[in-house]
C-alpha cells in the first residue's frame, strides 16, 4: 500500500473532496432523516391524542347512562375512518367498557392505565386518555395505532436521501478537483441550516442556493421538502384549531340553547338529544334512544303522511318549518311546537337536526288576541257613545251609535270624506285647523262642534279625538268620540233661566233670614237679661227666710228652701251660658298674632287656682305656634275644652289632661288637613260616637246631671268661636277610656319650622 505522501495530490484532493463532502452530507441527511421521523412520529402521536381526547369528550354520556351498544357502533365507525388498530374504553376500575378491534390485528391482553401518555412499544403506538368532565374521572380511553405506515415513510425516505447521496458523491468525485471550493461552501451551509432546523424545530426557513448544480438541486429539494413539511404542519395545526373550534361552537349551541335540539340520522332514528329536550318531554337520554318522533313523541292527531313528504324534502336539503302537537310519552300531555329541521353534514356524516319550541303559551295568547279583538269590535258596536277612525280626512270606521245619531248607514260613511257632516265648506277647514294646533301642542283634541245629520238637523256634539298609530303600518289614524249634547245645550239655556230667577228668590229669602236671625237674638239677649232680676230676689229673698227664720223652721222646710237656692243659682249660670252663648253671634272677632302656648298656660293656671288641691296631671306638648286669633275668644274656648275635660276626668283616681299639635305634614298624612291641628286629650269616661254627630249642639248631653253637672252649652261655645276663625273641631272617644278633641284656626305659623 502506498503511502499518503506517495498519493498523488489530485487523489488526495479528491479523497479530500470525498471526504469532505460525504461527511457533511452525511450529517445533513442524518439530521433530516432523525428530524423527518421525529416529525413522523411525534404527528402520529398528535393524531392518536387529539382522537382519544375527542372520543373522551363524547364518551362521558355513553358511560354515565351505560350506553355499551352506542359506544361500541362510535368506536367501530372511528376506528375504520381513522384506521386505528384497537380502540379499549375503560371504566374508572379498569374493566373494559367498550372496544373496537380491527380484523386484522390479533386481540391480546392490553393493560389500563389512569393516565395521559403515548409511548411506542414495538411496532405500535400506545396512547391512553382520562376520560373527565367537570374534575370528574369517568375511564380512561387506549387507542392502538399501527408504526407500520410510518416505518415505511421513514425507510422510503431513506432510501432516497442515500441515491441522492450516492449522486452528489459522484459529481463531488468527478468534478472535485474544479469545484473544491465551490462544494464546501454549500455543504457547510447546508449543515449549519440543518442545525438551526434541528434546534429550532422550524420547518418555515428556506436554504438559499449558491448554484444550479446538483448541490443547488439538493438544495431546491431540500426546500421544497421543508416547504411541504411547513405546509403539513401549518396544515394540520389549523384543522386542530378549526376542529376544536367547530367543536367547541356546536357544543355550545347544542347545551346553551332554550329551543330542544335533537338529532337525527337519514332514517330518521334518534342519535341525541339536548338537555331542553329531555326537560320538553320528561324522558332520561336513554329512554329517548329507544324513541321514535313519529311514534311515541307525536299525538295521533298530526298528519304522518305529510310529515314523511317532509323529511323526503330534508333529505334533499330543502330545510322544514311547521307546528306539530307532540306529546309527552309519560303523561301522554301533548301541546303545540313549532319544528324546524335541516340536513347538515357533521364530522363528514351527514345528519338531520330538529329543534323543537313549546308554543302552547303562544297560541293561547294568539287566541286571547283574537278574542281581545272581537270583544272590542263587540264594545266598539255596542257603545252608547258615536265613534269612529280616520285616515287624514276619511273616515275609516264608525260604530253603530254613530250612524244611529247622524242618520247615515256605516256604507254611506266607510271610505268618505267627514266633510258630509260638516255645515259649510269653511267649518270643515277651520275645524281641521284646531284639531292639528291641539294634536301639535297637547297630543289630543276635545271640542265642542256643530254637525249636520243626513235629515239636515243640527245636533251639538262634544267631539274627543286623538292620533292613533299601529305597528308595522306607516299610516296615521285618528281615533275620536262624540256625545250628542243637543238635547243638554236646550236644558242648560233652561237651567239657566232658572238660575237667575233662583238667584233673585235665594236673596230675598237670605234678607229675611238674617232679620230673623237678628230679632230670635235680640229676643234670646232680652229675656235672657230679664230673667236675671226675678231670679236674683228669688234667691235672696230665700236666704232672708232661711237665715231669719232658722229656728222656726224645721229640717224638710230648710231643706226646701236650700234646694230654691241651689236652683235659682243654677238658672243664673244657664242664663249666664245662655247670654254668653248669644253674645258670640253680634260679637266681632279682632284677631291678633298670639301664641297657643300662651294661651294653653293661662287656662291651665287658672283651672289650678281654682281648684288647689286637684291631683289632674296636665301635659304640654310643643305647642309654640304663632295664631292669628282673638285673644278672648280663643281663650273661652280653650277654657271650655279643658273644664269639659276635668270635668269628665274627675272620678278617676289618676286623671290626665293633654295638650299638643301635630304639624302640617303629619297633619295632611293623618287627617287630610292642609292646617295645624291641635288636640286636648283625657283620660276620662269618654262618650258613645253613635251621638257623636250631636257633640257640640247646644243643650246636648250625654251624661246625666247626677253623674256630672252642666247644660250643655259649653262644647256649642266652643264650635262657635271655632267657627267664627274659620276652624274646624272634631273629637273622637271610647266609653271608659277618655275621649280626644281635635281643632284647627285660621291661619297658624309653626314657629319651629
Amino acid at each position: 500500500m502506498k503511502r499518503i505522501k506517495d498519493i498523488s495530490l489530485e487523489k488526495k484532493m479528491i479523497f479530500v473532496i470525498i471526504i469532505s463532502v460525504l461527511i457533511p452530507l452525511i450529517l445533513a441527511i442524518s439530521v433530516i432523516i432523525i428530524n423527518v421521523s421525529k416529525f413522523y412520529r411525534d404527528d402520529l402521536i398528535d393524531e392518536a391524542e387529539l382522537s382519544a381526547k375527542i372520543i373522551a369528550d363524547f364518551s362521558v354520556a355513553d358511560i354515565q347512562f351505560n350506553s355499551q351498544d352506542i359506544s361500541n357502533k362510535s368506536l367501530s365507525f372511528i376506528g375504520k375512518n381513522a384506521k386505528f388498530l384497537r380502540i379499549v374504553i375503560f371504566k374508572e376500575n379498569g374493566e373494559i367498557f367498550s372496544e373496537f378491534i380491527k380484523e386484522t390485528h390479533e386481540k391480546n391482553h392490553i393493560m389500563h392505565r389512569n393516565e395521559n401518555i403515548s409511548y411506542y412499544e414495538g411496532e405500535y403506538l400506545y396512547t391512553y386518555q382520562i376520560i373527565k368532565q367537570d374534575a370528574k374521572t369517568f375511564g380512561t380511553i387506549c387507542i392502538v395505532s399501527s408504526t407500520e405506515l410510518m416505518n415505511k415513510k421513514i425507510i422510503d425516505f431513506l432510501i432516497g436521501a442515500i441515491i441522492l447521496s450516492v449522486i452528489i458523491l459522484f459529481l463531488a468525485i468527478l468534478l472535485g478537483q474544479k469545484f473544491t471550493k465551490s462544494l464546501l461552501i454549500p455543504i457547510e451551509n447546508l449543515v449549519k441550516k440543518a442545525g438551526q432546523i434541528t434546534n429550532d424545530a422550524s420547518y418555515d426557513i428556506q436554504l438559499q442556493k449558491f448554484g444550479n448544480d446538483e448541490i443547488g438541486k439538493l438544495y431546491d429539494s431540500l426546500n421544497i421538502m421543508l416547504s411541504n413539511i411547513n405546509e403539513r404542519s401549518i396544515e394540520r395545526d389549523k384543522a386542530l384549531n378549526a376542529l376544536k373550534i367547530s367543536e367547541n361552537n356546536f357544543k355550545e349551541i347544542f347545551n346553551s340553547s332554550h329551543d330542544a335540539i335533537v338529532i337525527h340520522d337519514l332514517n330518521m332514528k334518534i342519535v341525541d338529544a339536548n338537555e331542553t329536550m329531555l326537560k320538553m318531554f320528561e324522558i332520561s337520554n336513554d329512554e329517548l334512544t329507544n324513541m321514535s318522533v313519529a311514534k311515541e313523541l307525536s299525538s295521533r292527531k298530526n298528519d304522518f303522511d305529510l310529515l314523511n313528504v317532509r323529511w323526503q324534502k330534508v333529505l334533499n336539503n330543502q330545510p322544514q318549518e311547521f307546528n306539530w302537537i307532540s306529546k309527552k310519552p309519560k303523561t301522554n300531555e301533548e301541546f303545540v311546537s313549532q319544528v324546524n329541521i335541516k340536513k347538515i353534514v357533521l364530522s363528514d356524516k351527514e345528519i338531520v337536526i330538529a329543534t323543537i319550541r313549546d308554543i302552547t303559551e303562544l297560541e293561547k295568547a294568539n287566541d286571547k288576541l283574537r278574542n281581545s279583538e272581537n270583544k272590542l269590535q263587540k264594545i266598539f258596536d255596542i257603545l252608547q257613545v258615536g265613534a269612529g277612525l280616520l285616515s287624514g280626512r276619511n273616515i275609516v270606521e264608525v260604530n253603530n251609535k254613530m250612524c244611529e245619531l247622524i242618520g247615515y248607514s256605516r256604507e254611506e260613511l266607510v271610505g268618505y270624506s267627514s266633510r258630509k257632516i260638516y255645515k259649510s265648506e269653511e267649518h270643515f277647514l277651520n275645524f281641521g285647523k284646531i284639531i292639528a294646533d291641539n294634536f301639535s301642542n297637547i297630543g289630543s283634541c276635545h271640542q265642542e262642534v256643530e254637525w249636520v245629520r243626513k235629515d239636515g238637523k243640527f245636533i251639538t256634539v262634544i267631539l274627543d279625538l286623538m292620533p292613533l298609530s299601529f305597528e308595522n303600518s306607516v299610516e296615521n289614524f285618528i281615533l275620536f268620540s262624540f256625545l250628542d249634547i243637543t238635547e243638554l245645550k236646550m236644558a242648560e239655556r233652561e237651567i239657566k233661566e232658572l238660575n237667575s230667577d233662583l238667584e233673585n228668590r235665594v236673596k230675598e229669602r237670605t234678607t229675611e233670614l238674617e232679620l230673623a236671625n237678628k230679632e230670635l237674638e235680640a229676643f234670646s239677649y232680652s229675656v235672657s237679661h230679664d230673667l236675671r232680676t226675678p231670679l236674683r230676689g228669688i234667691r235672696e229673698f230665700s236666704k232672708i227666710i232661711l237665715e231669719e227664720n232658722m229656728q222656726q223652721l224645721n229640717e224638710e222646710g230648710k231643706k226646701y228652701l236650700l234646694k230654691v237656692i241651689n236652683n235659682t243659682i243654677s238658672m243664673k249660670n244657664l242664663i249666664d251660658d245662655l247670654l254668653n252663648f248669644s253674645r258670640l253671634a253680634q260679637e266681632k272677632i279682632v284677631l291678633e298674632k298670639i301664641t297657643m302656648e300662651t294661651v294653653v298656660n293661662s287656662v291651665i293656671n287658672t283651672i289650678n287656682d281654682s281648684l288647689p288641691n286637684n291631683n289632674i296631671k296636665f301635659i304640654v306638648h310643643n305647642c309654640d305656634c304663632l295664631i292669628n286669633a282673638d285673644p278672648n275668644l280663643l281663650r273661652i274656648a280653650v277654657f271650655n275644652l279643658f273644664s269639659n275635660a276635668v270635668k269628665f276626668t274627675s272620678k278617676n283616681e289618676n286623671p290626665i289632661i293633654e295638650f299638643g299639635k301635630y304639624n302640617l305634614s303629619e297633619a295632611k298624612e293623618k287627617f287630610g288637613v292642609e292646617n295645624i291641628v291641635f288636640y286636648i286629650k283625657d283620660n276620662g269616661v269618654g262618650f258613645d260616637m253613635e251621638h257623636a254627630d250631636k257633640l257640640f249642639g247646644a243643650f246636648q248631653r250625654f251624661h246625666s246631671k247626677k253623674d256630672f253637672e252642666g247644660f250643655g252649652i259649653g262644647l256649642a261655645t266652643v264650635n262657635k268661636i271655632i267657627s267664627k276663625h274659620n276652624g274646624q273641631i272634631w273629637a273622637t272617644s271610647e266609653l271608659n277610656k277618655g275621649a280626644t278633641f281635635f281643632f284647627t284656626i285660621g291661619e297658624t305659623t309653626n314657629l319651629n319650622l
